[in-house]
């Protein structure tokens, strides 16, 4: 199974939270796993625990969620984020399977999304 990925570059660490909130609208109930490093306390988190996303990456940090569902104007399946960041800003990674995106057989291919 091959995959495909949606690359945000140099994402300014102010506008995750809402970026996350808003834009992605993360359902707690989709997340399948998660894994941040809280360098506060010291501790491995879940997504469930985090308050603000620009907190816990501060000063850096990286973190990642598995979701079973994202909707993206298109809902796709078994979606992987990964969070990379720098003092100010850093990458966000969305992850998933290539069938989520095209259907049929070449070269009869259609974009989902």
């Amino acid at each position: 199974m091959e995959s495909l990925e949606i690359i945000l570059i140099d994402f300014n660490k102010n506008n995750l939270d809402q970026f996350i909130k808003n834009d992605l609208n993360i359902q707690v109930d989709r997340i399948k796993s998660s894994h941040f490093y809280d360098n506060r306390s010291e501790n491995d988190i879940e997504f469930q625990q985090i308050e603000s996303l620009e907190e816990i990456l501060s000063p850096k940090g990286t973190g990642n969620i598995l979701l079973s569902q994202l909707n993206l104007g298109h809902t796709f399946n078994d979606v992987m984020i990964v969070f990379s960041f720098d003092e100010e800003s850093g990458d966000v990674v969305m992850n998933f399977p290539e069938e989520e995106l095209f259907s049929g057989e070449n070269p009869e291919t259609m974009l989902k999304a």
